[in-house]
């Protein structure tokens, strides 16, 4: 019988010590670092998420911690498995998020597979700036091991052949209209949503 678990802990200390290749497919939303730094900013705009995680990290600081994320990644992943990162940015620094993307390609040993854009229902907080626009769609990023570019895995169905047989596949387009979370909690106001979740985990989680 299948047993499902939950881990209470940090990520990173639990994929150091998990069994390898023990993991399907890799579902996570890692804090984006986009809390805006001063301490003379109050209200929605000051956007302070956490309670013990350090959302203010130097880019430098943030992107080291997200190899040694990787680094756990490799190390849980079964064999064409696949990572989907939802990650994005802020007004005040549009540039990490793609930084990140680049130093996870350019030092570990994934890549970026295929990216889908996450339609969101509302913007929260609303845009503080006067010039960038108001963000309603945020990514997620397909990493799969550069090894296994063509060959990780997902569920699309064939749907025909051609003559050649060569199959043809159902299209599945990369646009997720979805809520932004589950409802208000008080421990976090921007987790991502079931459906979310459910729709993402249909196209890749095997047996999904």
């Amino acid at each position: 019988m299948e047993v499902n678990r939950i881990y209470n802990q940090d990520c990173i200390e639990w994929m150091q010590a998990a069994e390898p290749q023990s993991v399907d497919v890799i579902l996570t939303s890692p804090p984006y670092n986009t809390s805006r730094r001063g301490s003379s900013l109050t209200g929605a705009c000051a956007n302070v998420r956490y309670d013990e995680y350090n959302d203010r990290k130097s880019d430098e600081e943030y992107i080291d911690w997200t190899l040694r994320i990787f680094e756990g990644f490799d190390r849980v992943l079964v064999k064409d498995g696949c990572v989907l990162y939802n990650l994005s940015y802020s007004a005040e620094n549009t540039w990490l998020m793609w930084n990140v993307v680049s130093e996870i390609q350019r030092k570990t040993n994934f890549i970026v597979a295929d990216c889908l854009v996450w339609k969101k229902t509302t913007t929260s907080p609303n845009s503080c700036s006067p010039n960038k626009l108001t963000r309603i769609c945020e990514f997620v990023f397909v990493f799969c091991r550069k090894s296994e570019f063509a060959t990780f895995k997902t569920n699309k169905k064939v749907t025909t052949h051609r003559a050649s047989g060569q199959a043809n596949y159902e299209n599945i387009f990369n646009l997720i209209e979805a809520p932004n979370n589950d409802g208000s909690n008080d421990i976090h106001k921007a987790t991502f949503s079931t459906v979310l979740c459910r729709r993402l985990l249909a196209i890749y989680a095997r047996g999904g």
